[in-house]
């Protein structure tokens, strides 16, 4: 598409003036190597508007910028004809036989190509690694591009190429990408392996410090009861008193049963619950403590049933006891009887405290 004008520039009332007609001409046009075919369309003064055609074959050409407005109107203000030749003269083309845009007679490589900076000849690349010699800091050793052409070294010797080693300077494992573990608090245990890599604890506590959670002054690790501060000869658990015994004795005698049942007195319940607990509270003070939950009877019936009814006493005690929290591992139950009255059976008040429970303190666990 092809647009020009002709403006003149002399004014019309000068006298003697020449000028031309003002014009301005659009044409669209296909070309070819052999061929053309245009179409101008011309506006100018006096004429008017005016379209025409063009036809271009190898080096010849015709056409008219007013011929189709004379076909199509009788009142056409312009005509004009052209036609003519064209001869090009083409430059002399100098051979380059490897087509490397170097002419043969500026390439010192004919056959090969290469670059113009190198006088038309390949860059070397002796050690065949990719990089050419030019750009390669190690000619003679294969090594990546990203290295300058040199093969990755292991600065520390820890088996890691420099460039993959997070530490190249230290050697560490490869698990940690070349760099020593790290032991931030400094106790001989790695971090990786330290679950208190921030406190300072023995290897055999995993590095971390070792703990006294009762302030006993014994040991976490060997105190038996970690909870409750006791003496270090009791393996930091405390000492079961005549004390204790004496208040546990006075607690078990007020559960109250069921005339001949194992079964707990509905009317005295809530003083029975009551003791239970605070026997309870008492044993768990005492976590390496065992103890024994005894029953027993008076000698009024049969001495089996006595006998049978004293065990299934102490043992609904000792279900009760452990359902409020009591360690199952601290507790036994036993029954006896009659066999073992603490008054005589001749009296209803000796009878009375012969049918008991007891909790009786049988060492350590």
């Amino acid at each position: 598409l092809n647009l020009n004008g002709d403006i003149n520039m002399v004014s019309t009332s000068k006298l003697n003036g020449y000028g031309i007609a003002d014009r301005v001409t659009l044409t669209p046009r296909y070309e070819s190597r052999w061929f053309s075919f245009y179409l101008p369309v011309t506006y100018m003064d006096y004429s008017g508007m005016q379209a025409g055609a063009g036809l271009r074959a190898g080096v010849f050409f015709i056409g008219s910028g007013s011929i189709l407005s004379n076909l199509a109107s009788s009142n056409s203000k312009g005509a004009d004809f052209h036609l003519g030749m064209k001869i090009p003269v083409y430059e002399k083309q100098f051979k380059d036989t490897d087509g490397d845009g170097v002419i043969d007679k500026e390439d010192a490589c004919r056959k090969v190509a290469g670059p113009a900076e190198n006088g038309g000849c390949p860059w070397p690349d002796t050690d065949k690694d990719g990089v050419f010699d030019k750009d390669d800091a190690c000619i003679d050793v294969a090594g990546p591009k990203e290295n300058k052409g040199c093969p990755w070294k292991d600065s520390d010797g820890d088996t890691l190429l420099d460039n993959v080693d997070a530490c190249p300077a230290v050697a560490g494992p490869v698990e940690n990408k070349g760099c020593p573990w790290p032991d931030t608090d400094g106790d001989g245990v790695l971090d990786k392996d330290d679950a208190c890599p921030s406190e300072a604890g023995p290897a055999e506590n995993r590095g971390c410090p070792e703990l006294d959670a009762d302030k006993d002054g014994v040991l976490d690790k060997d105190d038996a009861c970690p909870t409750v501060a006791g003496p270090a000869e009791n393996k930091g658990c405390p000492k079961v008193t005549k004390e204790t015994l004496a208040q546990l004795k006075v607690e078990a005698r007020s559960i109250f049963f069921t005339t001949g049942k194992a079964t707990l007195n509905s009317a005295k319940m809530g003083e029975t619950s009551g003791r239970l607990d605070a026997i309870k509270e008492i044993l768990r003070n005492y976590p390496n403590a065992k103890f024994a939950v005894n029953g027993h009877t008076d000698n009024v019936g049969n001495a089996k049933a006595n006998q049978k009814l004293s065990e299934a006493r102490a043992k609904a005690v000792m279900d009760l006891l452990i359902e409020k929290g009591v360690n199952p591992a601290n507790l036994t139950s036993n029954g006896y009887g009659s066999t073992k009255p603490v008054k005589s059976n001749k009296t209803a008040a000796g009878r009375a405290e012969n049918r008991r429970t007891e909790i009786v303190y049988l060492g350590n666990l």
